[in-house]
Parts: C-alpha cells; sequence; structure tokens
C-alpha cells in the first residue's frame, strides 16, 4: 500500500450560486450549469474537492437542476 492523495481538483467551470456557468465577462451562459468536480467558483477560484466534495456536488447538483427547472417554465 502507498499513501494516495484525493485532492487534486483544482479548477472547473466557474459558476454561481445558482450552478450558472458563468463566461469570461462573469456573466451566467443561458441555459448551462454545472456541479461537483465540474462547477468551481462558489468556494473560490481553486477548489480541493477531497471528503467535501461529495456534499459540493450534492448542494449544486439540485441547485443546478431546480434552475434548470426553473428556466424551462413557461
Amino acid at each position: 500500500m502507498l499513501p494516495t492523495e484525493l485532492v487534486c481538483t483544482h479548477a472547473g467551470l466557474e459558476i454561481d450560486t445558482s450552478a450558472a456557468v458563468l463566461d469570461v465577462a462573469s456573466r451566467p451562459i443561458p441555459g448551462l450549469y454545472a456541479a461537483g468536480e465540474a462547477g468551481g467558483g462558489v468556494l473560490g477560484n481553486r477548489y480541493v474537492g477531497g471528503g467535501n466534495a461529495v456534499a459540493n456536488a450534492l448542494t449544486m447538483g439540485r441547485l443546478a437542476g431546480q434552475s434548470a427547472a426553473a428556466a424551462v417554465r413557461p
């Protein structure tokens, strides 16, 4: 056995608090959402995953789903 470190996720798509992906001018891109290790920016420019990645994935995944559903409602 060798020691292993699973905290290598250092960046992702920049997202806002609704999990919307932001463009280079920090504006939400309509219809594009990211969560989990694909989305960064909510907890800082560099998000180091590890055990906390599960909570982030669940929370931002739920927000992404809610935001996407709200965007398509008439």
